[in-house]
C-alpha cells in the first residue's frame, strides 16, 4: 500500500486521530508521518534514554485525554463494545467506523459476509457477489497478461451488469 499523502513511498504507519469524537485513519510513509509530527512514539522507541516502562506510563497517563466514542443512537461506547463484543444497534457501525472495520478484519480476516444468502431476496445479492468475483478474476487475468481469458471475463461482466441494471 502506498502512502496516502505522497503516493510514492510504502505506507508503514497507520495514523488514527480522534477529533471531537470522530476518528479518521490514514496510511502514511515514515517521511510524511514525520513531517506531520506524528512520530512521537517512534521517536521515543529510538531514544535509548527512555525506558519502556516510562514510555508506557506516558501513554497510559495521556489515555484520559482521548475522547470516548459513543453511538448517539443507543449510547453504547466503543470501550463497552471492546469489553462485551456486542454492538448496541445498527447505527454503531456508522459511529465506530474505521476502528470497528479494523477490529472485524482482525478477528474474522475479512469484513464482508460470506455466509448463506436467503433464497427469496438473494437473487440480486448473488448476482452482485458474482459480479465482484468476476471483476477480481478480470484483474488477476490482466496482471498475468492472459488477455483472451480477460476478454471472456469482461463479456460476462457486461452481461451481468446489464441484468442488474434491468436490461438497460
Amino acid at each position: 500500500m502506498l502512502c496516502e499523502r505522497c503516493n510514492k513511498n510504502k505506507a508503514n504507519i497507520h495514523l488514527i486521530k480522534v477529533i471531537k469524537g470522530k476518528r479518521t485513519g490514514r496510511w502514511l510513509c515514515e517521511k510524511c508521518a514525520r513531517e506531520f509530527g506524528e512520530l512521537q512514539l517512534t521517536e521515543l522507541l529510538k531514544d535509548d534514554n527512555t525506558s519502556t516502562i516510562d514510555m508506557l506510563n506516558n501513554i497510559f497517563d495521556n489515555d484520559n485525554d482521548i475522547e470516548e466514542i459513543v453511538c448517539k443512537a443507543c449510547g453504547t461506547t466503543y470501550k463497552r463494545f471492546m469489553d462485551k463484543g456486542l454492538l448496541g444497534c445498527s447505527k454503531c457501525y456508522k459511529y465506530f467506523g474505521i476502528d470497528l472495520d479494523l477490529k472485524i478484519k482482525d478477528i474474522q480476516g475479512e469484513n464482508r459476509h460470506k455466509g448463506k444468502i436467503p433464497k427469496r431476496a438473494g437473487k440480486t445479492i448473488r448476482k452482485n457477489k458474482n459480479l465482484q468475483t468476476l471483476k477480481e478474476e478480470l484483474r488477476k487475468a490482466i496482471v498475468i497478461e492472459d488477455y483472451e481469458e480477460a476478454a471472456v471475463i469482461r463479456d460476462k461482466i457486461k452481461i451481468l451488469e446489464k441484468e442488474l441494471n434491468g436490461g438497460l
